[in-house]
């Protein structure tokens, strides 16, 4: 531990503080890291700046300091305020479920302390609009859908539509630990591009889901896989099937 003032910052009443000293980083200058803080930060607490919480950068270059705030991510385009709602509107949907841990399906009885009452799984499923995301980007031609006839187009990329992001956000307690999962209800591949969703629930199900130490990797049985089989797909499919 070292007992400093920070530079450069006034010191708020409460909060958290993260300094980075880089020495033979991998970025080659500040400003690349910061754009990936910027946009890793802004998904991974998406639900907390929603909900009104602030969170900056603040860095030293060209004997310059700067400070970004930071703003809402949200893979899903749902959130008002979002720069992906701002950009392109919200998507078709929100399609939700909540999965009640109360006895009635595989997944047992669990009651979450904090509510007093039984813990939920929540998953909300939605379509991007992939006409709209187009004509705005300005992208034609085969290489528009991302992933399919043409391979991923960089503006779409641009916005973390790629094969790769494709799929579920987990949200812990509030926070992103992981996201474009698939959670094995399919492979990824071009019919399930324009499809986001995210699962959330609550620490006291972190042994359901088998969260490690860290809170950024887990894993889920297979009883939960087979809940979310029978919950979830038909709506994935339905989703799938309007893209096309």
């Amino acid at each position: 531990e070292i007992l400093q003032r920070p530079p450069w910052i006034d010191l708020p009443e409460t909060g958290t503080i993260v300094i980075f000293q880089m020495d033979r980083s991998d970025y080659k200058n500040i400003g690349a890291l910061v754009n990936k803080l910027e946009k890793s930060l802004g998904r991974t607490y998406r639900k907390f700046l929603a909900m009104g919480r602030d969170l900056s950068i603040t860095y030293e270059a060209s004997s310059k300091t700067h400070t970004r705030e930071i703003g809402v991510e949200d893979p899903l385009h749902q959130m008002p305020g979002s720069r992906e709602v701002g950009m392109f509107g919200p998507s078709k949907g929100p399609y939700d479920v909540t999965i009640k841990l109360d006895g009635s399906n595989s997944l047992g009885q669990i009651t979450d302390p904090v509510t007093g009452q039984n813990a939920e799984i929540r998953v909300r499923m939605c379509l991007l609009d992939s006409r709209d995301i187009r004509k705005k980007l300005g992208i034609r031609g085969a290489g528009a859908v991302g992933g399919f006839g043409g391979g991923t187009n960089p503006e779409l990329t641009k916005w973390g539509i790629a094969t790769e992001n494709q799929g579920f956000s987990v949200i812990r307690n509030g926070r992103e630990i992981r996201n474009g999962e698939t959670l094995g209800l399919w492979a990824k591949a071009a019919r399930w591009q324009y499809i986001r969703a995210e699962i959330e629930f609550p620490d006291v199900l972190d042994d359901l889901f088998n969260v490690q130490v860290n809170k950024s990797r887990f894993n889920i049985n297979h009883s939960l896989r087979e809940v979310l089989k029978r919950r979830c797909m038909g709506t994935v499919h339905d989703l799938a099937r309007e893209h096309q």
